[in-house]
């Protein structure tokens, strides 16, 4: 389901609930100005969550890579500037940082009670290391909408798993991270930001 340039959009489809594939930008301009006057009477609704995804194949190692950036803004003005940024750092093969994260799992609590556990997104969360960036995690609204997405689209395939976004006010993520020195840090707004050659985790 990829373009010749391999990229995907995944948008959130607040209509149904989960992620919309789309592989150009301007077919999310179409469902966001169509999503955004459906609700001009309730801006605050609407959200374009979105994920931008690029798969590599390696043909002389017969291996893939898939690189990922996680944009969430206000308004949609933004959107080919992001692309061509996302493009660009994938291109940039000096770019690509080796994180130092072993592994990163999810705990989703509703109604302060735990109902999912050390969920492992290691392989997911790697995929956005595509430079020195600073990666800031929280509860916030936009940001579990987000983060529910992400999780319904990970393990619902695999599992009868569906946590609805719009319970987003009873529910709660926490993020933990497993370092490559055994250091394991837990928290509900972590922040993961570049210094001194390797990545740090801070909990806030």
């Amino acid at each position: 389901y990829c373009t010749n340039e391999n990229l995907n959009i995944y948008f959130y489809d607040e209509i149904q609930n989960t992620f919309m594939v789309l592989n150009n930008p301007q077919s999310v301009k179409t469902l966001c100005s169509s999503l955004y006057f459906k609700n001009s009477t309730d801006v605050e609704t609407f959200f374009p969550l979105m994920i931008f995804e690029k798969t590599e194949k390696f043909e002389e190692t017969n291996t893939t890579k898939i690189y990922r950036k996680i944009v969430y803004n206000d308004t949609i003005n933004i959107l080919d500037k992001n692309v061509s940024e996302f493009k660009a750092s994938i291109d940039n093969k000096e770019s690509h940082i080796k994180n130092n994260l072993m592994a990163v799992t999810i705990n989703i609590y509703i109604n302060d009670e735990i109902v999912y556990k050390e969920y492992d997104i290691t392989d997911f969360f790697s995929s956005f290391f595509l430079d020195k960036l600073d990666i800031k995690l929280n509860n916030d609204k936009n940001n579990k909408i987000l983060w529910i997405c992400i999780f319904n689209h990970l393990f619902s395939k695999k599992k009868t798993i569906f946590i609805d976004p719009k319970r987003y006010k009873n529910i709660s993520i926490k993020w933990t991270f497993l370092m490559d020195d055994f250091n394991i840090i837990s928290s509900k707004s972590p922040s993961i930001s570049w210094f001194k050659n390797e990545y740090k985790v801070i909990n806030q």
